[in-house]
C-alpha cells in the first residue's frame, strides 16, 4: 500500500507536469495519426490512378481485339463503308450549319460531336486493308478538327441570337475538303472491293 500512497502523493506534486506531458503525448499521437491518413489519401489515389489506367487499357486492348475479329469475318470494308457513308452525311448537315452560322452565329449548334465516332475505328480498319483509303480518311478527320475550331470560334464572336452581316463562313473550307476526302476514299473503297 505503501507504494499507492507514495505514487498518489508524486502525482499531487507533478499533476501540472503530468497533464503537460498527457497533452504532448496526445498531440504526437494525433500527428501520427494524420500522417498516417495523409499516406493512406496518397496511395489510394496511386491506386485508384492506376486502375483507371489499366482500365482504359483493358479497354483499347478490347476494342482492337473487336477490330481484329471484324476484320476476319471480312467486316473492315462493310464497316468503313457505313462509316464513310454517315461521315459524308454528317458533314453536309455540317456545312448547311456552317452557311447559317455565317449570318445567325449564335444558332450554330455545338461542333464538339462533328466527327461521328465511328470513323476513328473506321480510320484503324482501312490502315488494315488500305493505306490510300486510311489517308484520306485521316486527311478529312484534320479538316473536321479545322471546322470545328472555326464553327466554335464563330459561335462564341456573336451573342446567341444577334444577327451579323458580312461573316465569312471559314468552316464551310475545311467541311467542303472533308468532304472531298471522304468521297475519295469511298471511291477506294469501292474500287477495290
Amino acid at each position: 500500500m505503501c507504494w499507492l500512497y507514495c505514487l498518489e502523493k508524486w502525482l499531487t506534486a507533478h499533476s501540472a507536469t503530468v497533464q503537460t506531458l498527457t497533452s504532448i503525448l496526445g498531440a504526437i499521437l494525433t500527428l501520427i495519426l494524420v500522417a498516417t491518413t495523409i499516406a493512406y489519401l496518397i496511395e489510394s489515389h496511386k491506386s485508384r490512378k492506376a486502375a483507371e489506367s489499366q482500365a482504359a487499357a483493358a479497354q483499347e486492348s478490347l476494342r482492337l481485339l473487336k477490330l481484329q475479329y471484324e476484320d476476319l469475318l471480312g467486316q473492315g470494308p462493310v464497316i468503313v463503308k457505313h462509316a464513310l457513308d454517315a461521315s459524308i452525311r454528317a458533314v453536309a448537315n455540317w456545312i448547311g450549319q456552317a452557311m447559317l452560322g455565317s449570318h445567325h452565329p449564335g444558332q450554330v449548334a455545338d461542333p464538339t460531336n462533328l466527327i461521328p465516332p465511328e470513323l476513328f475505328d473506321a480510320l484503324a480498319h482501312a490502315r488494315r486493308f488500305s493505306m490510300p483509303c486510311a489517308e484520306h480518311i485521316n486527311s478529312a478527320i484534320g479538316e473536321m478538327r479545322n471546322a470545328i475550331s472555326h464553327l466554335q470560334t464563330l459561335r462564341q464572336s456573336v451573342a446567341p441570337g444577334q444577327r451579323t452581316a458580312g461573316v465569312t463562313p471559314t468552316a464551310v473550307e475545311p467541311l467542303g475538303r472533308a468532304q472531298t476526302e471522304l468521297r475519295a476514299a469511298l471511291k477506294l473503297l469501292e474500287g477495290t472491293h
